[in-house]
């Protein structure tokens, strides 16, 4: 190239320039990135990379610094580079081996190892402690079982096959079988009963022969012994009083309430299907002609006694109610009446409740109790 254009020489404080840079004999540019460097004294300009710098900064990454606190370096200064140590250090535990740097089951090689399947797997080898055959049990290799192998257990049937025999009934139909007594009782060769206190029941057992008691304790209260009664115990399923050291007074009305407050009524266990009630208690009129009717209620003293419901409801005795009367009073007297129901159609085994009423046509009439009137008692029997 003969000639620049605008080439111009002189100490400027300034230059704009919106071209290239031209530097020596070959007018060079330079390339993309250099830099202007000095030659020194009298020594030309010309393009280059700066000793010390980098085109383009390194910069810090994740768990990396510098020394310096800078973000980058592009080699304008001297710096270090330091990593941040983000290790674990493992140990192992219970169970667990650690060589170097890898990790295994720690197993006893006696019931389980860590060599099945591939080769690496862990396996049972068998149970720590062995299952020994006991009695009526047979395993089908050796005497002992600890799962290293498998076997067959077997049990041996020792059952005993029962038949009944006299007044002895075996019922098939239920699970298990069940032994039943007969009902009756026959043909059998004897009976002998003992306990500590002597008590023995002996004899031929011969159908019409009879049985010869030795010794036979009676006194439970719980027997029945109507036939024999005082000799025995008593008959009785409720025995009730009320005699007060005072006297008690109760006023009748013309409706049935009860006997007392409630303080007769009873309950019982039935043992058969009938029952006789007694009632005794003391009537005493402020005024002639007047009639006092007996009758039972239910355990709430509201309703007719049932048979039926056993606490009300219905009528007592079959279709009668209970309602009796019992004593007429010509003139202003007392007298000390008793009154009988027969209740029928009871279920041996359940409760009854049974509750004395009292009423009266007319008002000025009462019971009495205790002082010096007769006690009232009441009582239910077994038939």
């Amino acid at each position: 190239m003969s000639s620049i254009t605008g080439l111009k020489r002189g100490t400027f404080t300034s230059v704009d320039n919106s071209g290239e840079f031209r530097l020596g004999d070959t007018l060079d540019s330079g390339t993309a990135g250099q830099a202007l460097l000095s030659g020194g004294v009298q020594e030309p300009t010309s393009w280059g990379t700066p000793a010390g710098t980098i085109a383009n900064a390194l910069t810090a990454g994740t768990n990396v610094t510098y020394s310096s606190g800078n973000p980058t370096w592009d080699g304008s200064i001297a710096d270090t580079i330091n990593s941040t140590d983000t290790d674990t250090t493992y140990s192992a535990g219970s169970g667990i081996d650690l060589t170097g740097t890898t990790f295994s089951t720690d197993n006893d090689g006696t019931t389980i190892n860590n060599s099945g399947g591939t080769g690496t797997q862990n396996q049972v080898l068998k149970v720590p402690n062995d299952l020994t055959a006991g009695t009526n049990v047979t395993f089908s290799v050796g005497t002992t079982y600890n799962g290293s192998s498998a076997i067959t257990i077997n049990s041996t049937d020792t059952d005993t096959t029962y038949q009944g025999g006299a007044n002895i009934t075996i019922d098939t139909t239920t699970t298990p079988d069940t032994i039943n007594l007969d009902a009756a009782l026959t043909g059998m060769t004897g009976f002998t009963f003992t306990g500590s206190g002597g008590n023995n029941l002996t004899g031929a057992g011969m159908p019409g022969s009879g049985t010869t008691c030795t010794y036979l304790d009676i006194t439970s209260a719980t027997n029945i012994f109507p036939d024999l009664y005082p000799n025995s115990v008593k008959p009785y399923l409720v025995f009730t009083s009320y005699d007060p050291v005072g006297t008690a007074t109760q006023s009748l009305t013309t409706s049935f309430v009860q006997l007392f407050s409630g303080g007769m009524s009873s309950s019982f266990v039935a043992l058969g299907a009938n029952v006789e009630v007694e009632l005794k208690v003391m009537n005493y009129g402020g005024s002639s002609n007047r009639w006092i009717y007996l009758g039972l209620l239910d355990g709430a003293g509201t309703t007719e006694w049932s048979a039926s419901m056993g606490t009300g409801g219905g009528s007592g005795t079959g279709t009668r109610v209970t309602e009796r009367l019992v004593h007429y009073k010509d003139e202003t007297d007392g007298d000390y009446v008793t009154m009988s129901w027969v209740l029928t159609g009871l279920t041996p085994g359940n409760t009854y409740i049974v509750n004395p009423s009292v009423k009266t046509n007319l008002t000025s009439n009462y019971v009495y109790a205790g002082g010096g009137f007769p006690a009232c008692v009441f009582r239910v029997i077994q038939i």
